[in-house]
């Protein structure tokens, strides 16, 4: 569980906790929904990939939520794939008489997954929202080198919209403003490790591939595995591998460098980190400082030291 407190627009402060599904309903998510805090806190449960509950988890609820809790607002996350532009949801939950009750109040919520033919509207409905608009090709040209992801796409936009600087037109010029800066920072994250860098210059590629203020692991690990996924592709071979040109021929190198071997490795602990964060074997800061420490020992040459966590980072 992943505790966090932030501001609401009202001026309250809101206590967010996290809960995964694979850990299925826990005594401390239940403590969080039926048990009112001292201090009169409103607290945002967020249950993430809920579609891993299991059918005595939906069962429970049943009778939970059959009344409201003013002070515990529940959300639950079903990341699910998309089936005929439908999300695929477990049969036990539809059946569930509070689902049909959210459905007809219109509280469920579908958002499909981005693919590269998607993210042209993405980018078009925040531009109508901006009331802003483009060059000539600029469009296009943006879709193709953004990232696969919503949160890193909304982070390359307020960089845009800050750089148009009240012109209302986003020029082509604007474009290499994007270049893909977190599939940038990732690559060199593992030149860094590979090559034996200086522990400074590792912490600030890991840092640089951070979108948000929040959830650093979680955001680095999804733009590693999609380094690794697109290394692997360039390594046997494949055509239509969705990379900067001019960063193709560096990447193709980079993969016959690291080899099969390694990059499943690196696979494997990102796996093996994300696991330890929700497991609660450790925390998002000891599992990437894990994560950093055994990709060096992967890489690592005679008379090289493992990348230790800067005193900087200590302090923050």
């Amino acid at each position: 569980m992943l505790t966090r407190e932030y501001p609401a627009a009202e001026g309250k402060s809101y206590e967010r906790r996290v809960f995964w599904g694979e850990d299925g309903l826990t005594p401390q998510f239940w403590e969080a929904l039926t048990l009112q805090s001292l201090f009169g806190r409103s607290k945002i449960l967020i249950v993430r990939r809920a579609h891993a509950l299991l059918k005595d988890d939906w069962d429970k609820l049943s009778t939970a939520l059959n009344r409201f809790y003013d002070q515990a607002w529940p959300f639950f996350c079903l990341e699910v794939a998309f089936e005929r532009n439908k999300p695929k949801i477990p049969a036990v939950l539809a059946e569930q008489k509070y689902w049909i009750f959210a459905q007809k109040k219109r509280w469920v919520w579908e958002s499909p997954p981005l693919t590269p033919q998607t993210v042209q509207g993405y980018i078009k409905d925040w531009a109508m929202a901006n009331d802003m608009s483009f060059g000539p090709g600029v469009l296009e040209r943006l879709a193709e080198v953004m990232p696969a992801d919503a949160g890193a796409i909304a982070s390359e936009l307020a960089k845009i919209e800050l750089a148009v600087d009240g012109r209302r037109v986003v020029g082509p010029e604007l474009v290499e403003l994007v270049s893909s800066s977190a599939e940038l920072h990732i690559f060199e994250f593992l030149n860094a490790v590979q090559q034996g860098a200086p522990p400074a210059k590792i912490w600030t590629t890991i840092l640089g591939a951070q979108q948000s203020g929040e959830n650093l692991l979680f955001v680095f690990l999804a733009l590693l595995v999609r380094e690794v996924r697109v290394l692997w592709q360039l390594y046997h071979g494949e055509k239509n591998v969705r990379v900067q040109p001019w960063l193709a021929e560096q990447k193709r190198q980079a993969a016959a460098q690291l080899g099969p071997a390694r990059l499943a490795r690196i696979l494997d602990l990102a796996v093996e980190a994300e696991i330890g964060v929700k497991s609660g074997a450790c925390n998002e800061d000891q599992a990437l400082e894990r994560m950093v420490a055994s990709l060096a020992a992967l890489f690592q040459r005679r008379g090289q030291s493992s990348p230790a966590r800067p005193a900087w980072r200590e302090r923050g």
